[in-house]
């Protein structure tokens, strides 16, 4: 679904692992944007072209566990969305840098 050249199918299977679970629950998603976006004018459709390029993902690796839990417990415990400076705290954290105080300061 995230290359140029998708043709707007929606597998069943990925390489050999079966995805029909997966697909039941995409296909409806895709479906209603799908029907939505086709309603757009062009301002409106420029306007969501623009907000989406403007969109920025931060992709967490989670090596086990014990570090997914405590990032969602740092991330969850405020209410808030997470900021480059908690990720940087979070990072910190896991790695034990010395002299990091409670706070999360030097």
């Amino acid at each position: 679904m995230a290359t140029t050249d998708w043709t707007g199918a929606i597998p069943q299977k990925i390489g050999s692992k079966p995805v029909k679970r997966q697909a039941r629950r995409v296909r409806p998603i895709y479906e209603f944007f799908q029907r939505r976006i086709k309603e757009y004018n062009q301002p409106k459709l420029s306007r969501l072209l623009e907000s989406v390029y403007k969109t920025r993902v931060i992709r967490i690796d989670i090596l086990g566990d014990e570090e997914a839990f405590s990032n969602f417990e740092r991330t969850n415990a405020r209410g808030t969305d997470l900021e480059v400076s908690d990720l940087l705290k979070n990072y910190l954290y896991q790695q034990k840098a010395p002299d990091l105080d409670d706070n999360g300061k030097r």
